[in-house]
């Protein structure tokens, strides 16, 4: 289950695929509604345009969006914004749409940027999220006060990248794209931690956009089936891997977890 911000990407069902510039559309389309929602664009140059970089490789312009809320201000990418793909994925190659399921978020997820999740569990039991939960999270940085660097000079360990707006959007509004992955060297969720544990909490699928199979095997690889491998230290210190085949994917870790297709 995953509850969607609009309903540009609601009808899209797992093993799904979109060429490159069918799935540029699906973002643009996103992108006029979140500026009628009241998102402003604060980078330079065409929003979802790209450049030819190389001979072979196109890079998309910086994206980077923001709309002010009660709780702070959202940041957001749309996760095109300055990657680079090869022209030929972008001529030939197409996208697999996919649902992570809740149960590899809400199972295997064991920390964002701190040893362990011990104390942030602890904090979703007490805390009332539509009543004085900054009361409650106070209380916890004075009884937790330690803190470390992250992507940020310093933040309390105990909810490192844990940021509440990002929790209110989620929750309130809904996803507003899915992730999308760029090659099968990239690994999964080595970015955007926040949203395995958030999406985990809140009950949701994780949706994103891999390489299709058949791209894989054009560009990259030649099996019949190819793997994903997760970053290790958001999943319990091992890594997850997730086996793509044709109409289906497999996880494991170090044995069969799911067989989903």
């Amino acid at each position: 289950m995953i509850k969607w911000k609009t309903n540009v990407f609601k009808d899209l069902k797992s093993f799904d695929e979109l060429t490159f510039p069918e799935l540029i559309e699906l973002y643009k389309k996103q992108l006029r509604l979140l500026l009628d929602d009241g998102y402003e664009v604060r980078s330079n140059g065409e929003p979802l345009e790209f450049k030819e970089k190389r001979k072979d490789i196109i890079q998309f312009n910086k994206l980077a969006l923001y709309k002010k809320t009660e709780y702070g201000r959202n940041n957001i990418t749309l996760d095109l914004g300055n990657k680079e793909y090869k022209k030929e994925f972008y001529k030939k190659g197409s996208f697999m749409f996919y649902k992570v399921p809740n149960s590899i978020l809400k199972n295997m997820t064991s920390h964002l940027h701190q040893p362990n999740l011990e104390t942030m569990n602890k904090f979703h039991k007490e805390v009332d999220w539509d009543g004085d939960w900054k009361s409650l999270r106070d209380e916890y940085d004075e009884r937790y006060p330690k803190k470390h660097k992250t992507h940020k000079p310093e933040e309390f360990s105990w909810r490192a990248n844990f940021p509440p707006v990002w929790w209110f959007s989620l929750r309130d509004e809904g996803v507003i794209n899915p992730l999308i992955i760029s090659s099968p060297k990239e690994e999964l969720f080595g970015r955007g931690s926040h949203r395995c544990f958030m999406l985990g909490k809140l009950g949701y699928d994780f949706p994103m956009f891999l390489p299709s199979l058949s791209s894989i095997k054009m560009l990259w690889r030649k099996e019949e089936s190819s793997g994903f491998i997760t970053a290790p230290h958001f999943f319990k210190n091992e890594t997850l891997d997730l086996h793509l085949k044709e109409k289906k994917v497999i996880w494991y870790r170090n044995q069969l977890l799911i067989e989903d297709g």
